[in-house]
């Protein structure tokens, strides 16, 4: 182990002479997780015209439930799936592609949802969200939300209003009932007719008149009758008093009908406006509707609502443990052409003693990287008006940083063994660095991507570290969820060690 200790020491000292590669290894990750934490929250989120899927499980199968899903695909930024594996999308079975990462929003259309837009019951249209998607992408997809639903709603109230307006329009043409009786009422008693009415009265007053004598200048008449005189002085008197009698029964009949028509106008007036109050509130008398609710899903949880922290923390600290494959990179290169390696190639020390030798002091530098952005994220940050990083399952974060680390060491290694000038390793190690950590997710989220990269993703170290991250931080899982990630990532270490290790062997046939 002397020879292991010797590498140790001489690695170290080359990292103390070379201060200006311990700075650019700390701050310039530092950077940028301050700068894409505050001064572009939520930029990544919602600037990318790229589609995102959007898994749609309609178990309405009404109007509310086609409505929300020609919404979401006139956005032009949303894809609409309701498939998965050729059959219908169940709300289990989208929550199984949420847990697997191949989505991360859900729409949950509930049954009864076009019932509810009626307000004839009381549902909520679910949006089921990864917690890795950002606040302000939740965001606009809540308001999306909520303007469909919205929408269908006014819909409904526009057609009632309408439909109301029509009937109280109706209600106000109608003209009172001209009828003085109705079917089903008392028959009156029939009155006498005005004629007959003044016959009995002229009678009686004739009568008076003939027993007062005749009327002066009257001649005679027939016996036993009355005088030629008093018959004109009877018909005159009873058409003068059926004259009267008519005008007199008119003016009551319309006075009468007058207020039978005004009575019955308040009566009617009066049900017209009861009518017009029912009407008026049988929407607010109906249920609830439709709302919009949403939901935070990892693996049947609710969790925490990420930020940018969240995204930015994790992501450039793998992208600080992987640019440390450029400093083993250069200091291997530089040992090549030093004549320090031809040096080491007679000692003896095998292959394995020797790359010992320089993991050691790189895992160290790594783990303190590691240390000291997430002390950025928890302390630093809310002081200058960021979030909070929130650390959850320490013991996961050692193992899943300790994968992360031991694959980029290998990585550094491999890059040494095979380029032969300083200009050579710092190129391959930075354009690679680059890629990777675009392709993985660290420069841009991974559900902004377009769909072939997304894929891409899947492939590459940094998205499975990246997520591994997020399993723990955001989503609230066990180790036990970032155990897989952890495998690939230490499977990926030993191919590259192993390979390394075989260049290794050749370079000391060769150089030795």
């Amino acid at each position: 182990m002397r020879g292991v200790a010797a590498i140790v020491v001489k690695e170290a000292l080359l990292l103390a002479r070379d201060p200006g590669s311990l700075f650019l290894l700390f701050v310039l990750p530092a950077i940028f997780i301050f700068v894409l934490s505050l001064a572009l929250q939520g930029v990544f989120a919602t600037g990318s015209h790229e589609t995102i899927d959007v898994l749609v499980v309609d178990d309405d199968r009404g109007e509310a439930g086609k409505k929300i899903r020609e919404g979401l695909a006139d956005t032009g930024s949303l894809r609409v799936v309701t498939t998965a594996g050729g059959k219908k999308l169940t709300l289990a079975a989208a929550k199984g592609e949420l847990d697997g990462g191949r989505a991360q929003i859900i729409i949950h259309v509930p049954a009864g949802a076009s019932a509810a837009a009626r307000f004839d019951d009381e549902k909520a249209v679910e949006v089921i969200v990864d917690p890795v998607l950002s606040t302000e992408f939740v965001a606009k997809m809540m308001s999306d939300m909520q303007r469909f639903v919205s929408l269908l709603l006014v819909d409904y109230i526009k057609g009632e209003a309408d439909r109301l307006v029509d009937e109280i329009d109706a209600m106000d043409e109608e003209e009172p009932a001209q009828e003085a009786s109705g079917g089903g009422t008392a028959t009156p008693e029939k009155k006498p007719s005005p004629t007959a009415q003044c016959a009995r009265e002229v009678r009686r007053e004739m009568k008076k008149l003939a027993m007062q004598g005749p009327p002066p200048g009257g001649g005679g008449g027939a016996p036993g009758g009355p005088p030629p005189d008093f018959k004109e002085l009877a018909k005159k008197k009873v058409q003068e008093c059926v004259r009267r009698k008519k005008k007199e029964e008119s003016a009551a009949a319309k006075e009468e009908k007058k207020e039978e028509v005004k009575e019955e106008a308040t009566a009617a007036k009066e049900e017209k406006q009861e009518e017009k109050k029912e009407a008026r509130t049988k929407i607010s008398q109906k249920k609830g509707g439709l709302t919009v609710r949403e939901t935070h899903y990892a693996s049947g949880r609710e969790e925490v609502i990420p930020d940018s922290v969240q995204q930015s923390v994790p992501g450039w600290t793998i992208f600080a443990l992987f640019w440390i494959a450029q400093t083993i990179a250069l200091n291997f290169v530089g040992e090549r052409q030093s004549g320090a390696f031809g040096r080491l190639l007679v000692a003896p020390l095998g292959a394995w003693q020797f790359f010992l030798g320089k993991i050691i002091p790189f895992f160290l530098i790594n783990m303190l990287q590691a240390l000291f952005m997430f002390a950025i994220g928890v302390f630093v940050l809310p002081l200058c008006g960021g979030g909070r990083l929130v650390l959850r399952e320490p013991g996961g974060l050692v193992i899943l940083t300790t994968s992360v680390s031991l694959a980029s060491i290998a990585f550094g290694l491999l890059v040494a063994t095979i380029v032969r000038t300083l200009q050579g390793a710092a190129l391959v190690t930075s354009a690679f660095s680059v890629v990777l950590a675009v392709a993985g997710g660290i420069f841009v989220p991974k559900f902004v991507m377009p769909h072939f990269l997304r894929r891409v993703c899947d492939w590459v170290p940094h998205g499975w570290a990246l997520e591994g991250y997020h399993d723990l931080l955001v989503r609230g899982e066990g180790t036990g969820r970032i155990l897989p990630k952890v495998w690939m990532l230490l499977a990926v270490a030993a191919v590259l060690f192993v390979a390394a290790a075989l260049r290794f062997r050749r370079m000391r046939r060769i150089e030795g």
